[in-house]
């Protein structure tokens, strides 16, 4: 798959019900970063799965908080996928939450674990929808 911009940008009702959370500068924020992100791993943009045959992958960043100004380790963290077609691919903002209700290292596993449940449902769904 080509690394080019994103041409369809799409939210699940799942990302608009966890919006609830952010405000809509953080939203507006979000919204031009999905235009712009690649499809490549850096220190804040993690690939958690890629489908067999490469028909979708699951993918969660670090994002700032702009309206608390607090960087990207205070800020949300944004699961989003990317569905492939023939010659285009969609990317659909999925999920966000505030980074420290999710856990990490050693914190919180409960709700670290939450998370990683949500990644693995949501893997399971894609599944089956794409008829995999």
């Amino acid at each position: 798959m080509s690394q080019d911009l994103v041409r369809n940008v799409n939210k699940t009702s799942q990302f608009i019900k966890s919006c609830e959370c952010v405000g809509k500068e953080t939203i507006e924020f979000i919204e031009n970063w999905a235009q712009t992100v690649l499809r490549q791993q850096v220190s804040r943009n993690k690939c958690y799965f890629v489908s067999p045959n490469c028909k979708f992958e699951i993918w969660v960043a670090g994002l700032p908080n702009i309206e608390a100004n607090k960087g990207k380790s205070g800020g949300f963290r944004l699961v989003y996928f990317y569905v492939f077609h023939n010659d285009s691919q969609d990317l659909f903002l999925d999920f966000i939450e505030h980074r420290n209700q999710i856990g990490f290292g050693k914190e919180r596993p409960k709700e670290k674990e939450k998370f990683e449940k949500y990644i693995r449902e949501l893997k399971k769904e894609l599944m089956t929808s794409l008829d995999m």
